[in-house]
């Protein structure tokens, strides 16, 4: 009897341990062209599907996994329109976004997720910080669902307390919560602010801006201090945390303008916030702190900027016009 069972659980995995073999040699063929090594999270996950394509549902949105060819297809048109670099590999997609892994060092691709939005022309860090966290989700939504001021110290996070991306989740559930008279509770803020700190030492992006900004704010911190936070946050962050550290640059550190123009133009060439970045590049060509006066280019860019609709950028511009520039 045990001999037979055994027969039939090979005849059932059969297909699927074919279907396995096959989807890892497509997956080592896609390695080679590409001279690329995929991380093993990922590979693991392709692998685990009795079929693909294959889709997970993750928060509100659906995304296919293992569709080699739309992933190669999408793949090239993003790098067509500069939203994402020739070294930048899809592996998801939904409608009109893409989940993407960048190098981490030579062929070895990072296990960190990013989403690339071709409408938008933004990239960010993704919500589940690694494909394992978007399997893991049911278990951050059920801690979620238990969060309340009277349990929150007693339940237990273990489960998901190797995955970064959960842990954040979990941390800002925790700080927004509010009470049917939409009352924060200062307790459940401060246990969220200790999880913010853990996953920020794991390099989440959201966590090191968060914390930045909060040295920024309170006066007690060095520049240095937090300025080197926001460039930790840029090894797994987005074009806002690049903008943010400009931001930081040209308040704070305006010695390092050069640093900012860099940021500015490649920003400028990914056609992120156009009209923004060009506002702070006549900022930088304007302002004499930053040592880099040229007035002709000033006007240049905030004129440019203002045609886009910049609402800054109008008033500048009126300026220029007062002070007989332009």
């Amino acid at each position: 009897m045990k001999q037979v069972l055994f027969i039939l659980m090979c005849l059932i995995n059969t297909p699927i341990l074919a279907q396995n073999t096959l989807t890892l040699k497509k997956m080592e063929d896609i390695e080679k062209k590409l001279d690329v090594i995929f991380p093993e999270d990922y590979k693991k996950l392709i692998t685990s599907f009795n079929e693909i394509p294959h889709s997970i549902s993750f928060k509100l949105d659906t995304w296919t996994f293992g569709d080699f060819e739309v992933n190669a297809q999408k793949n090239q048109q993003l790098i067509d329109s500069s939203i994402l670099e020739s070294n930048q590999i899809v592996i998801a997609y939904n409608y009109d976004q893409v989940l993407f892994l960048r190098p981490r060092t030579g062929k070895k691709l990072s296990s960190t997720i990013f989403l690339a939005d071709e409408k938008d022309r933004d990239i960010f860090m993704f919500y589940a910080f690694n494909v394992s966290e978007m399997e893991n989700y049911p278990k951050t939504e059920k801690l979620r669902r238990m969060i309340t001021p009277q349990n929150f110290k007693s339940v237990s996070i273990d489960s998901i307390r190797t995955c970064v991306g959960s842990m954040y989740q979990y941390a800002y559930n925790l700080y927004y919560y509010r009470d049917e008279d939409n009352n924060a509770n200062v307790d459940m803020q401060r246990e969220a602010e200790k999880i913010y700190k853990l996953v920020a030492e794991k390099g989440h992006p959201w966590a090191l801006t968060r914390i930045a900004t909060q040295y920024a704010a309170s006066g007690e911190y060095s520049v240095d201090s937090w300025v080197n936070l926001y460039r930790q946050a840029l090894e797994n962050g987005s074009y806002k945390e690049m903008k943010e550290l400009a931001d930081c640059i040209m308040d704070d550190k305006p010695e390092q303008a050069k640093e900012v123009l860099e940021i500015l133009n490649f920003l400028l060439k990914k056609e992120y916030r156009k009209d923004s970045m060009l506002q702070k590049l006549s900022r930088l060509y304007s302002e004499p702190k930053y040592k880099m006066v040229d007035s002709a280019k000033a006007f240049q860019y905030i004129q440019t900027s203002s045609d886009m609709g910049n609402y800054v950028a109008k008033s500048k511009l009126a300026l220029f016009y007062f002070r007989g520039v332009g």
